[in-house]
């Protein structure tokens, strides 16, 4: 039941401060709502132990526990709040990453169903008494009027079951509130429930179809789900390229970067043809996220787009190029860094291409940013300094010129150590 992992976290930082922390391999988390938290974040306390528990309590981490202490019951709140030597209980138990699925309960007219938790290997359902039986109410989030109005009228193409309702219920409630995390929860049950289902899957692709797009999250949770949920929901995803709305084959090129997968690339060629410049815009950067193999048909476009007049174009036709094995476009992208006096977010986000490829080789030209008088050049700079070195050192955007040549001192310090260690046989 319990697991030892030596890549996990071996502490958590508690109310008492740190407290050593022990792994279950998996686990099922059933209650009767979509709970707004990320369950990834849940600990879990066992009385009198977990072998023999009786009943389980839960925690938060303490960013999590303001926004969401209202999930507590006074029997989760006192247990909570009391000395971790105090307690009846075995824990923390953190469940590995990824391995905590979570099961709706039916709700009764009356009484709502007690959550549990259940445990691997045939271990008995341990009853969660820390946690409130009903969902407590979320101000941060507000109820969308046009999204309930869609999805009040929506009928399935096909039957579906009742939590896949449920999840679309509350992927369209949630608009676009970063408070509302209840959507990723939704978004992991979707899948499940679509990994090998063609009636989901199918439902999946006319929700999307048909649903305005005043709140696009939920177009692109829909579209990542059908991209993940096996080849038959991918072929599904990448059929939906052709839909009469812009925003809607927009979304589809967006997803299919972000997913990153080859199969994708002949949908994103045939979007690099859309008569819409934004939808063209979204397939180029797809493209460079997919990447472009070099006997591929289409390298003499992306080797034209190198001499595009728009900067971002140029981005991501090197990254695609890139990415598909040409060792010679490294120099172009850090080449960009160098010759352009424009923030890198401009230049097709080229901050997160340096970060993810790792290309150290732009760290002198970076540092030099940090010179300049411009802010949004200056902290750009600085946040991919940061990702590539590890270094991190004390530096705001209205950081005064001592605090400015002590970060750039930092990073120069380790510019010339990385030389010298590469330097070394």
């Amino acid at each position: 039941m319990a697991t030892e992992e030596n890549e996990l976290p071996r502490e958590v930082e508690g109310g008492f401060g740190v407290e050593p922390v022990r792994w279950l391999s998996a686990a099922v988390l059933c209650v009767p709502y979509i709970p707004d938290f990320l369950v990834d974040d849940l600990l879990f306390y066992f009385a009198p132990s977990l072998d023999g528990a009786r009943e389980a309590y839960h925690s938060l981490p303490p960013a999590a526990l303001d926004r969401w202490s209202s999930y507590f019951s006074k029997k989760g709140f006192r247990f909570h709040q009391s000395d971790p030597g105090d307690r009846d209980g075995e824990g923390p138990y953190k469940v590995r990453p990824g391995a905590l699925r979570i099961e709706l309960l039916e709700s009764g007219r009356l009484f709502g169903p007690r959550p549990y938790l259940r445990l691997p290997d045939g271990a008995a359902e341990v009853p969660i008494v820390s946690l409130e039986k009903k969902r407590p109410l979320n101000p941060w989030k507000p109820q969308y009027i046009r999204a309930l109005n869609f999805i009040k009228k929506y009928e399935p193409p096909r039957p579906i079951p009742k939590e896949a309702e449920y999840c679309l219920w509350e992927i369209e409630e949630c608009g676009e509130v970063s408070g509302s995390t209840s959507w990723e929860n939704a978004e992991r049950i979707l899948l499940e429930l679509a990994e090998g289902s063609d009636d989901v899957q199918e439902v999946l692709a006319d929700v999307f179809s048909r649903r305005p797009e005043d709140f696009p999250l939920g177009s692109e949770v829909y579209l990542r789900i059908l991209g993940n949920a096996g080849d038959d929901g991918y072929a599904r995803l990448c059929d939906l390229h052709s839909h009469p709305q812009r925003l809607k084959r927009r979304h589809v090129a967006v997803v299919l970067g972000k997913l990153g997968n080859p199969q994708g690339l002949e949908t994103l060629i045939k979007l690099l043809d859309d008569h819409e410049t934004d939808v063209r815009d979204a397939a180029i950067c797809a493209v460079g996220k997919v990447g472009l193999p070099p006997d591929h048909t289409e390298r003499g476009r992306m080797e034209a787009l190198l001499e595009s007049n728009e900067i971002s174009h140029q981005v991501w036709a090197a990254e695609a190029l890139y990415r598909g094995g040409d060792s010679e476009q490294e120099k172009r992208l850090i080449a960009f860094v160098k010759e352009r006096d424009m923030p890198l977010y401009n230049m097709g986000e080229l901050g997160h291409i340096l970060q993810e490829f790792e290309l150290v080789q732009a760290v002198p030209f970076l540092i030099k940013r940090l010179r300049s008088d411009r802010v949004e050049l200056r902290d750009d700079a600085a946040e991919v300094l940061r990702e590539l070195t590890g270094v991190d050192p004390e530096l705001t955007s209205q950081g005064d010129g001592e605090q400015r040549r002590g970060a750039i001192k930092a990073w120069k310090n380790w510019w010339e150590d990385y030389k010298r260690n590469k330097r070394k046989p």
